[in-house]
């Protein structure tokens, strides 16, 4: 099966995409890939990102030559990274790239007290939007996104604004918000 199409506008093309496309290295007919976990977590993005009309967990198995249990936790572990997100479709779970950088330039990358920020303008379904994630790295696990939120560019400065004002009360009650009341 080539695609499955729905009624809606919409197609879920199967990725024609396998594990060997997301390699500089050909690999023999007879060789089986089976990255690892974070191999694993970076060609399950790239398979959806090939796929900006959506893919589903299975099409992704085969890519990899995996199972469909593997590559969903890979896509849920994606998607609590706010790298993809899924609509259910007549009960069909398809995921869907969060966002493609507009461009290089508008990645910035932030240590603030020991965390680091990943701030980008990204492209989206609504129009621009903002991304902040907070990364951490350990020598274990490598990068890992701990969270991220998507703001609508227009919204940017009505962010700011709250920001500024709930740190403007914070530091006029500072050292009456510990205090237990009586």
């Amino acid at each position: 099966m080539d695609f499955l199409e729905f009624s809606m506008s919409s197609r879920l093309k199967f990725s024609q995409l396998d594990a060997s496309d997301l390699t500089d290295s050909p690999r023999g007919e007879d060789e089986v890939l089976v990255p690892e976990a974070a191999d694993r977590r970076t060609a399950v993005l790239h398979l959806v990102k090939a796929n900006p009309d959506g893919t589903t967990a299975p099409d992704i198995a085969r890519a990899l030559k995996t199972s469909a249990p593997t590559a969903l936790r890979a896509l849920r572990e994606l998607e609590r990274e706010r790298e993809v997100y899924s609509r259910m479709l007549r009960r069909i779970q398809i995921w869907y790239p969060n966002g493609r950088l507009i461009h290089p330039y508008l990645e910035l990358f932030k240590e603030i007290r020991g965390k680091t920020y990943r701030l980008t303008v990204q492209e989206g379904r609504a129009g621009p939007s903002v991304q902040i994630q907070e990364q951490s790295f350990s020598l274990l696990h490598g990068k890992h996104v701990d969270g991220a939120i998507f703001v609508d560019y227009a919204a940017v400065e009505d962010l700011l604004s709250a920001i500024k004002e709930l740190t403007n009360r914070y530091e006029a009650t500072s050292g009456r918000m510990g205090e237990r009341p009586k």
